[in-house]
């Protein structure tokens, strides 16, 4: 086995931080953004930055694995509370609520390789962990079932949102599929882990696919909402043609009213000339003529 330690914190960091990353799209896909205070792209940024910095701090840094295991939480927590709460307008309870469900889809995903798995070799809990070729392995298999379980819990709260049910995208069947399929590959290959020729190809490989699974799930958040925004376009064009048509006819009825006030006048106006006249059956009939059209202009 190669005893390149570099390469296996590399594999830790990346994999890791595309977790993290992951996690701040969703929040970012769940919650209302300030854009007063940074648009969507430099929020995304911001998480990028904040999230693989305290990934590659945990990585690089020879902590020992007690320490990282508390330290590296606590920094989580406080990237979390500081761009939960400068960056969003929500409710608290609504930020909090996705962010620790986000959170617990990664403590699922630990717990699941964890159960599958087993423990990881040669761990030494005053070492730094990432140093191990097993932790490599284990970081990449984790963070690619968090980020299937972090899209998939985002797109249920998207689609619990709608109020009509709509058929579920093409995108979203290729790219659930892709994942799984991806996660039965790795699975699948388990046994090339214990032999020293290819495991360093192995975790790479690991790490590849987690590059691969986290750009399809981040094509697939920026595709749904981008189909998102067509559709309130559409309902928005749609509501505006009704509401024209709704003025056109109001405006014929206001023209036709114009019209019956006009031809009111002039039919009293015959009334009472035919009356002086003594032509009173004629203009009874003119009254009731007149009594005709005001009921269908009433209708």
């Amino acid at each position: 086995m190669s005893g390149n330690v570099f390469i296996y914190e590399l594999i830790c960091a990346v994999t890791q931080s595309i977790s993290v990353i992951m996690s701040g799209v969703c929040l970012d896909r769940l919650l209302t953004g300030r854009d007063d205070r940074a648009s969507k792209g430099k929020r995304l940024v911001l998480w990028a930055v904040f999230g693989s910095m305290v990934v590659c701090i945990k990585c690089f840094v020879p902590f020992p694995a007690i320490y990282s295991s508390t330290i590296n939480p606590i920094l989580i927590i406080l990237v979390y509370i500081l761009m939960l709460k400068c960056l969003y307008s929500d409710k608290v309870w609504i930020k909090a609520t996705h962010a620790v469900m986000l959170v617990l889809q990664n403590a699922m995903a630990d717990v699941i390789a964890a159960i599958v798995l087993g423990e990881i070799k040669n761990l030494d809990m005053m070492q730094s962990p990432f140093i191990n070729p097993y932790m490599a392995e284990r970081s990449a298999k984790v963070a690619m079932l968090s980020v299937m379980l972090n899209v998939i819990y985002t797109m249920i709260i998207l689609r619990m949102r709608k109020k009509k049910r709509e058929k579920v995208s093409p995108v979203w069947i290729v790219g659930a599929l892709q994942c799984m399929l991806m996660l039965a590959c790795v699975w699948a290959v388990r046994e090339a882990r214990d032999t020293n020729r290819f495991f360093d190809y192995y975790i790479g490989f690991c790490c590849i696919l987690n590059v691969l699974g986290f750009s399809l799930a981040a094509l697939y958040l920026s595709r749904s909402e981008k189909r998102e925004k067509l559709e309130e376009v559409v309902r928005l064009r749609e509501i505006i043609e009704e509401e024209k048509i709704h003025y056109q006819e109001l405006e014929e009825r206001r023209e036709e009213m114009a019209k019956l006030r006009h031809d009111y006048n002039n039919i009293l106006t015959s009334v009472m000339f035919l009356t002086k006249n003594g032509n009173t059956d004629e203009a009874a009939g003119v009254i009731r003529e007149l009594k005709q059209r005001i009921g269908g202009a009433e209708k």
